[in-house]
């Protein structure tokens, strides 16, 4: 493994200043790797171990962090044509993947949830006083 990813989140991270910025960043991160890899598993994995630390750093539960992965990389996959869901719902319901756009509507509908809860602070769990430093020996990537 290179680090590349590491490298670029680190640099990205140093611009974010703000909660909402943080899920913002989860969010794009993890719509970039469902469409690169075209895996909605690897989409959850990735985004999540980059973005763990900084969590922390802020001072949120990391279950913030879950929720966001999950409400991106999961439901926005059956809308990419080319991964395996996407190909699976096209083929099953014989309609363009890009035509299930307007109708898909949970699926687009939950990044702007994400981000309307990390811009606002509704919904988002904090960590007590005490466990907001990242536990020593947290090595991400």
């Amino acid at each position: 493994m290179t680090g590349a990813l590491t490298v670029i989140i680190n640099r990205l991270l140093k611009a974010i200043r703000s909660v909402g910025q943080l899920i913002a960043a989860t969010v794009a991160t993890t719509l970039l790797v469902t469409g690169a890899t075209s895996d909605g598993k690897l989409a959850l994995l990735i985004p999540a171990e980059l973005f763990k630390e900084s969590y922390l750093r802020m001072g949120l539960d990391t279950k913030n962090l879950s929720r966001t992965v999950k409400d991106v990389g999961t439901v926005t996959e059956p809308l990419l044509p080319w991964t395996s869901a996407g190909v699976y719902m096209a083929s099953t319901l014989e309609v363009s993947t890009l035509d299930l756009v307007p109708w898909a509507i949970q699926c687009y509908a939950a990044i702007f949830f994400a981000l309307i809860y990390g811009f606002t602070g509704f919904g988002i769990a904090r960590l007590p006083p005490v466990a907001r430093t990242a536990p020593q020996g947290l090595n991400p990537l």
